[in-house]
Formats: C-alpha cells, structure tokens, sequence
C-alpha cells in the first residue's frame, strides 16, 4: 500500500531496507548457529505478520535447527493507547528455549473475537516497535 501511497522513491528505500534486513538475518543465523552449537539459547523475533519469516535461510535454519514457535499479543502485555484501549499487536518468537517458547506462547490476545482493539497507526507505530516490560519478563 505503502509502494502505491508514495511511489518509486519509496520502493527503492524500500527496497534499501530490506536488503539491510537481510543481511541481519545472516548475521544473526551464523551468530546463532555458533551459539546453538556450544549448548546455548536463541531466540529470533519479528511481528507475526511480516514478510521477512518467509526469507529461505530463515526457514531452513528454523527448520534445521528444529527450533520452536510461539505467538504472543500486545494486548496481554498491557499495550494501550492513549484512552487505555488495547492495541493487538502480534509477535512471532522462535527459539531452542522451552520454557521461553511456553512462557511467550500463553500471552496471546483473551478479547473476545469480536472486540475492537486500538490500530496500531499513526502516533502510536514507534511506540510499538518496543517490547513492554511484562513481555521483557516473560
């Protein structure tokens, strides 16, 4: 939508970004396979919805390394905007850690599927981009 909102200049900063991205993400999966390798714990987040959990090296470490996956909601870490309404922000965590992956994995949105959560838009996308403490904790 966003291509289409701005035009050429934005698909190719775009663009930029997510080449930049992807180099994170290969850095990330040779720092991690080190650390898998020497009995340690990984974890790799992204909001449930982004596109980047379809980059091939992503899938084939997460495959390889048999990690596991769990999806929690904003909403029941206290994410609220301005008024207190929750705002449903969703993560998608994988990782080697049980416990983690069972403790993230219990945290998902309890509103009922009818209710209107606040969007996340506007003033409120940066504040967003951080983890709220409760979910730091779990």
């Amino acid at each position: 939508m966003n291509i289409y909102r701005y035009g050429e200049k934005y698909a190719q900063r775009l663009k930029r970004r997510r080449e930049a991205s992807i180099r994170m993400v290969r850095a990330f999966i040779r720092l991690a396979e080190i650390v898998i390798g020497g009995g340690g714990v990984v974890a790799y987040e992204w909001p449930k919805s982004s596109e980047g959990w379809f980059i091939p090296e992503l899938l084939d470490f997460i495959t390889r390394n048999g990690l596991l996956e769990a999806t929690c909601s904003g909403c029941d870490f206290g994410m609220v905007d301005d008024d207190g309404v929750p705002f449903r922000k969703d993560w998608r965590i994988v990782t080697n850690h049980q416990r983690l992956a069972t403790n993230i994995a219990s945290r998902s949105c309890k509103h009922e599927h009818s209710f209107r959560h606040s969007p996340v838009q506007g003033k409120y996308t940066e504040g967003t981009a951080y983890y709220p403490m409760e979910l730091c904790e779990c």
